[in-house]
């Protein structure tokens, strides 16, 4: 598929002050482990209950700004589900009403500096009051599957979630997840010096 320009909608959504984050947040030059997997945790974000031996969870709260990061090493192919019902159930009365998931057409994600070849999925969740939008990114690093992604709640950005979540395409994408994403992805790969990633506006694939 050919670059696309970046939605407006989600590039504005990484555009925010982070002050005032909680004390809870992951320091800069923090490290994670999944068994012998290492990677850096995101800054700023807040480490939550690890969804399975496997993986890893992370939240970013601001405002109205709110982003989940999780890092998975899957043995076999990755199962986005707990990933979901584990969001889920951060939001009031848990998973009821449940949630409803499907995958959206033509997936985009924001370009990262990387060399690794990356398989990208996308779905929608809506339970109808909150859409969120999950993303991922797989990877194989050293003969192992690695999966980032990030899943964010668009709140009240827009309008006619229903039929957003109906239509199932791409709305765009969250710069505070991409850049977390690329971040633990150099932290593995060691490609750039600087330790800090991000994410451009152009987008693949």
């Amino acid at each position: 598929m050919t670059l696309k320009t970046f939605s407006a909608i989600g590039f504005c959504l990484g555009l925010i002050l982070l002050s005032g984050i909680t004390s809870k947040a992951q320091t800069k030059n923090a490290i994670c482990e999944i068994g012998n997997f290492k990677f850096a945790c995101p800054e700023d974000f807040e480490r939550l209950p690890d969804i399975d031996p496997s993986t890893n969870l992370f939240k970013f709260q601001y405002k109205d700004t709110l982003v989940y990061f999780f890092v998975a090493t899957p043995s076999g192919k990755f199962d986005q589900n707990p990933v979901m019902n584990a969001i889920a159930g951060y939001y009031p009365g848990g998973a009821l009403p449940p949630f409803r998931w499907k995958p959206m057409k033509d997936g985009i994600m924001m370009r990262m500096g990387t060399q690794f070849d990356k398989e990208i999925g996308s779905w929608l969740g809506y339970d109808g009051t909150h859409l969120i939008n999950l993303k991922t990114a797989t990877f194989k690093i050293n003969d192992r599957n690695v999966v980032f992604g990030y899943a964010w709640d668009w709140g009240t950005k827009i309008d006619n979630k229903e039929g957003k979540f109906k239509k199932a395409a791409d709305l765009g994408d969250q710069s505070f997840g991409c850049n977390a994403l690329a971040t633990a992805l150099n932290s593995v790969t060691r490609e750039f010096p600087q330790g800090r990633q991000y994410c451009s506006m152009s987008t693949n694939p």
